[in-house]
């Protein structure tokens, strides 16, 4: 009979992990439960008939989860307790045009090819699912995809609409390996003290010190350090099932269940069931890894909940935003993913005509993760060239070259960077200067568009192309205009430039924030005699960074009233500064008024004076 996740429902589900420790006590009721009936998992029911893909993905979940269902082990999920969505998605080489998919808490399934090998273990793939919410492109081809917007969901704790705080995939961005740029430098040995903040920057905190962390191994494919919680997890063995047997093993192949990673670990701030925790992030291809140093052991390391952002991010309201007959098309991206190798489908999903990729190492699990030693310095070789995933073995069928569109190699290479931090008001407009130059004897158009989407941001560049001349340089400008009703806050955005094969990003923060004002106020009221003269005082004090030249005039009602005042005034930001009001009558007035009126950098406000004149 299928295996009932009894738990599943009393799980606290959230955006980085799930919590874990106060429901032991329920798994070690089922596990003594399991002593006494046999339980056999044959996967989620189905409301259709089971196939030889549905059995390839139960064994999946089984080898690596069905140990935690039982509580033979307190550990993160690999996937999570029980199915969220099984489906289909459009794919151009999966045969019909579909590859069957499964998602989890904390990854997506994938079956590209039903026909290939089940036995293999490339059969079943892990989505790449963090570098599509980072980069704002889904996958739907080996060279295809459909341009959507960058997840702004929190990449660790609670939802974003709890955390607000909290970095998101956005946040990411400025530091992301999408286009094999990005490139850090090798730290092996350093302490992570790095922290990461929602504006996509980060500095040095000294405090993270205390928690010992420290980079233990640098991945020179995309050029970035693992740091050593993260390799200790990844050589972590415990109970595995394998041909239907419990056994030893080790737990998380990560070339196979994480991919490649896109950025160095950081350090955040974020909340967690309410609380404020320090937790390291770090991004991997197809997973996020969390390490939070108050969790108990098993659970300082845990995967981050990727199959349920990724699964709310492309099915808002139940629309599958990856359908490119229902968003816009598919787009070929040139340099937007790591080189796939033959029949990889993406650098990381099991290809087509009946073959899948298989471990070119000797080992028939085909792990791949390096063993470190020295304290965790030495960096192993990747095998098959630091290649996403391995390349087919001499078990499988090969496959032919991936096909589909491909840049032209150009000679020399490009730059891009942008201007800022820029502050765009909220209402307002602001814009950025985009700058390309041309390296190593480049000449030719470059290619320029903007990468993600700021939800009521409308961000346009001046020209989408640009022409460079030999080590010449050009520029544009990337125009931004915020809508109303939106939150102030700092959120990024990026602009990609194409030449060929070459293609770099920059980023720029974007500071969205309460328009600047300033208010104006006056004095009491004034009473003065026919003939004679009385003075009052104007008050402008500017609010949220405004300041600017000021320049003031009057206007009276009632016969004999007459007023000037100092015509300009400076207001320094969020200064205040006042001004000098001259009043005077020839005829008895009972309610007479002085409007004084203020314009300072286009905005214009108008206080009242109420006056009155008494006979001699």
């Amino acid at each position: 009979m299928p295996y009932k996740f009894l738990m599943g429902t009393e799980l606290t589900k959230h955006s980085g992990s799930l919590t874990r420790p106060k429901y032991i006590g329920l798994f070690a009721i089922i596990a003594l439960l399991a002593t006494q009936v046999l339980i056999a998992w044959s996967g989620p029911t189905l409301a259709r008939a089971s196939t030889t893909s549905d059995a390839a993905l139960n064994t999946t979940w089984t080898r690596t989860d069905q140990p935690v269902a039982q509580g033979l082990t307190s550990r993160t999920w690999v996937w999570g307790p029980q199915v969220n969505k099984d489906t289909t998605e459009p794919y151009k080489e999966s045969p019909g045009g579909t590859r069957q998919i499964r998602y989890y808490d904390k990854s997506r399934m994938e079956v590209n090819n039903p026909n290939a090998d089940p036995a293999n273990k490339w059969y079943v793939t892990n989505g790449l699912l963090v570098k599509e919410m980072i980069s704002g492109l889904i996958q739907v081809g080996d060279n295809s995809f459909v341009p959507y917007q960058v997840s702004q969901e929190a990449v660790a704790g609670d939802p974003v609409a709890v955390n607000t705080n909290a970095p998101t995939y956005l946040s990411l961005r400025p530091f992301a390996s999408l286009n094999n740029d990005n490139r850090a430098e090798n730290r092996t040995g350093q302490v992570v003290k790095e922290r990461l903040y929602k504006a996509g920057t980060y500095d040095i905190d000294s405090s993270y010190g205390s928690y010992n962390v420290t980079d233990a191994f640098y991945e020179p494919t995309l050029g970035h350090n693992i740091p050593n919680v993260f390799m200790q997890f990844f050589s972590r063995q415990g109970p595995v099932v394998e041909n239907g047997k419990t056994v030893t093993g080790t737990v998380f192949d990560w070339i196979y269940a994480a991919g490649l990673p896109l950025t160095d670990a950081f350090w955040t701030k974020v909340k967690v069931g309410g609380v404020d925790k320090d937790v390291l992030v770090q991004a991997f291809e197809r997973r996020v890894l969390t390490y939070t140093p108050s969790n108990p052991d098993g659970f300082q390391v845990e995967l981050g909940n990727v199959g349920l952002h990724y699964m709310n991010w492309r099915y808002p309201n139940g629309t599958d935003q990856g359908d490119p007959s229902k968003n816009g098309g598919v787009t070929p991206a040139p340099g937007s993913e790591v080189t796939p190798v033959p029949g990889n489908n993406g650098g990381g999903n099991s290809g087509g005509n009946g073959g899948s990729p298989t471990p070119t190492q000797g080992n028939s699990g085909g792990n791949t993760t390096p063993t470190p030693t020295n304290g965790g310095n030495t960096t192993p070789t990747p095998t098959n060239g630091g290649n996403t995933t391995p390349t087919p073995g001499p078990t499988g069928t090969t496959t032919p070259p991936v096909t589909g569109t491909t840049a032209p190699t150009v000679t020399g290479d490009i730059s891009i960077s942008l201007g800022g931090p820029v502050d765009l008001p909220i209402g307002g407009t602001a814009s950025v200067g985009v700058n390309i130059g041309s390296l190593n004897g480049y000449t030719g158009p470059v290619n320029l568009a903007v990468n993600g989407a700021i939800p009521g941001v409308t961000a346009t560049l001046d020209a989408s192309t640009v022409n460079l001349a030999p080590n010449g340089t050009a520029s544009t400008t990337l125009k931004l205009s915020a809508g109303t009703g939106l939150n102030p806050g700092t959120v990024s955005l990026s602009v990609n430039a194409t030449a060929g094969n070459q293609s770099h990003s920059a980023g720029v923060n974007v500071n969205l924030k309460v328009p600047g004002t300033f208010n104006l106020s006056a004095g009491a009221g004034v009473s003065l005699k026919v003939g004679g003269v009385a003075h009052s005082t104007v008050n402008l004090q500017a609010l949220n960074g405004f300041s600017g030249n000021c320049s003031l005039s009057t206007h009276t009602t009632g016969i004999g009233l007459s007023a000037s005042v100092s015509p300009n005034v400076t207001l320094g930001v969020n200064g205040a500064a006042s001004a000098d009001v001259t009043i005077s009558g020839t005829a008895p007035l009972s309610a007479g008024v002085v409007a004084v009126t203020a314009t300072c950098n286009g905005i214009t406000k108008t206080v009242n004076l109420n006056v009155a004149v008494s006979a001699l």
